[in-house]
C-alpha cells in the first residue's frame, strides 16, 4: 500500500466473533489494534525489574479485560504490547476512549500510573491460523509508535465509518506516508 493517511488522534470519550480463515485472494477486514505501555523501558529503570514487570502485567490484564469487554479479541501480548482485532471499527473506539479513561484514573496495585499508547487501523487482514497479518497490521503497529502515552491514533479510513457523534470527537493529527511492506 503505497500513499499518505491521515490521522486522528486523542478519542475521547466477549463476542463469539471468530473470523474465519481467508480463502486465497479473499481478505477479510477487521480493526487492528495495538495498546502499548508507554515508557516501559524508564519503569524498569527506575522501579526494577520485579515491580516494573508486575506493573505492565497488571496493566496488560486489565487492558486484556477492557479489550473482551468491548467485543475484542486479544491475539496476542508480547512484552509490552497487545494486540487484538475488533469486527467494527465503533467497538475499537470505545474501548480505546474506555482504557485512555481507565488508565488516567488508576494506579497500579503499585501505586504507579501506566499510560497507555494506542493505534488501530480499519482495512482487509489475511489470517494465518487466526493471526491476522498484512498491511492493515503494518499500519495499526505504526499507529501505536506515533502517539504518546495517553493517546490514540487512528486513520481517517477508520474514522469514516464511525457514527456522527464519534467523528465529531476526533482531532486530526497529521499525515503519514506509508509505503507498502513488500
Amino acid at each position: 500500500m503505497n500513499g499518505t493517511i491521515s490521522l486522528l488522534k486523542n478519542i475521547f470519550g466477549k463476542s463469539g466473533f471468530k473470523p474465519e480463515e481467508n480463502s486465497p485472494g479473499k481478505p477479510s477486514e477487521l480493526v487492528i489494534f495495538f495498546a502499548d505501555v508507554a515508557g516501559s523501558t524508564q519503569l524498569y529503570e527506575n522501579l526494577g525489574d520485579r515491580i516494573a514487570h508486575e506493573c505492565v502485567v497488571e496493566s496488560l490484564n486489565s487492558a486484556s479485560r477492557l479489550i473482551k469487554e468491548h467485543n475484542g479479541v486479544v491475539v496476542e501480548v508480547i512484552g509490552d504490547e497487545i494486540m487484538a482485532y475488533f469486527e467494527n471499527p465503533l467497538e475499537a473506539v470505545n474501548c480505546a476512549c474506555d482504557l485512555q479513561k481507565h488508565f488516567k484514573s488508576t494506579a497500579t496495585s503499585h501505586g504507579h500510573k501506566i499510560n497507555l499508547r494506542i493505534g488501530f487501523h480499519n482495512g482487509p487482514i489475511e489470517l494465518d491460523k487466526g493471526h491476522p497479518y498484512g498491511d492493515t497490521v503494518n499500519i495499526a503497529a505504526r499507529l501505536a509508535f506515533l502517539a504518546k502515552g495517553g493517546q490514540s491514533v487512528t486513520t481517517v479510513e477508520t474514522v469514516d465509518k464511525l457514527p456522527k457523534y464519534r467523528k465529531s470527537m476526533c482531532r486530526p493529527f497529521g499525515r503519514l506516508e506509508v509505503k507498502a511492506a513488500s
